[in-house]
């Protein structure tokens, strides 16, 4: 099922160049993990489906939270993100 992967992916958003080494240890354990560029691109692929995300506590001081906050706010009931 291809939606299966997009849903089943880790989403990450960080500052620094250490995304790149999470990604690869995600992806070395079968995980799909995708990195996002700034919030407004994490707010788009959550939309397109994924399991999680994780998210640098700098973002929200360089960039605010307000995007993810609103993303969140219209979740569905039964979203389990």
């Amino acid at each position: 099922m291809p939606g299966t992967a997009i849903a089943g992916r880790v989403l990450i958003l960080a500052p620094s160049a250490q995304d790149g080494p999470v990604t690869a240890g995600l992806r070395s354990a079968g995980i799909s993990a995708v990195v996002a560029r700034d919030m407004g691109e994490l707010c788009i692929l959550l939309g397109e489906g994924a399991a999680a995300a994780l998210v640098a506590e700098e973002v929200f001081a360089c960039e605010g939270g307000l995007p993810l906050s609103g993303w969140l706010a219209n979740q569905e009931p039964w979203s389990d993100l």
